[in-house]
């Protein structure tokens, strides 16, 4: 996924942020396919559930990549 993310981020300048972002909305869109066509899922994800999903993915990458800049100061 990693090699993946590096590859769509330099050829598609623009799309995604940075090649993290591409990782995550791949990986999302892996997920959905997996929930919408699984016989052993009994419920679906909604919409509200993929969006919010993402969102959450989102700012936890966001906040470990970020490194010291968001820990608790001793």
């Amino acid at each position: 996924m990693t090699a993946f993310g590096k590859a769509y981020h330099q050829t598609h300048e623009g799309d995604f942020q940075d090649e993290n972002s591409a990782i995550i909305f791949a990986f999302s869109i892996l997920q959905l396919t997996a929930d919408l066509h699984s016989e052993k899922i009994k419920k679906h994800q909604t919409k509200e559930e993929f969006v919010h999903s993402n969102m959450m993915a989102s700012v936890d990458a966001i906040l470990n990549l970020s490194g010291a800049g968001y820990e608790k100061e001793s």
